[in-house]
């Protein structure tokens, strides 16, 4: 029986860390993320974009969920001429990375309440469904960056 109300608080327990998250950090000012951070700062490594196409990234990326309306946020129509739409694009890719990246730790929490191999598995869980969504945000960042400097 008490492995029934850790799967539940399990299955509760995630539903609630994305949206909460993501209902924080998009009512952070955006002007928060009109920089990169340590944690966004694209690496030499990743620059050529190659690892990223080389994983189809750019096949796949349309194909994940977005979730940012039930929380507050929108999808915006990016007009690729207007600086001031890029700029706003770019803040909002590096908001998403953020959430992502905060939503992949608290896979830590897990291990307080469940056994090993659940918590092996939640923090499994955690990993496959944010670093795909962290990889198309940094993609596509460092696309729009690499773009916009050939203008």
């Amino acid at each position: 029986m008490r492995s029934f109300y850790v799967a539940l608080v399990d299955v509760v327990y995630w539903p609630v860390v994305q949206l909460s998250v993501s209902a924080i950090l998009v009512r952070v000012p955006t002007r928060r993320f009109s920089s990169d951070s340590w944690i966004t700062r694209a690496r030499k490594w990743e620059r050529s974009l190659v690892l990223y196409r080389t994983l189809g990234v750019p096949l796949w990326k349309k194909r994940l969920p977005d979730a940012g309306f039930l929380v507050g946020g929108a999808r915006k129509q990016v007009n690729p001429y207007s600086h001031s739409d890029v700029l706003r694009f770019l803040s909002e890719l590096r908001r998403a990375e953020v959430a992502h990246w905060l939503q992949l730790t608290f896979a830590i929490f897990c291990w307080f309440w469940n056994p090993i191999w659940s918590a092996i598995a939640m923090t499994l869980y955690a990993i496959s469904t944010n670093t795909p969504c962290i990889a198309v945000q940094r993609y596509n960042r460092i696309l729009v960056l690499s773009r916009s400097a050939r203008k």
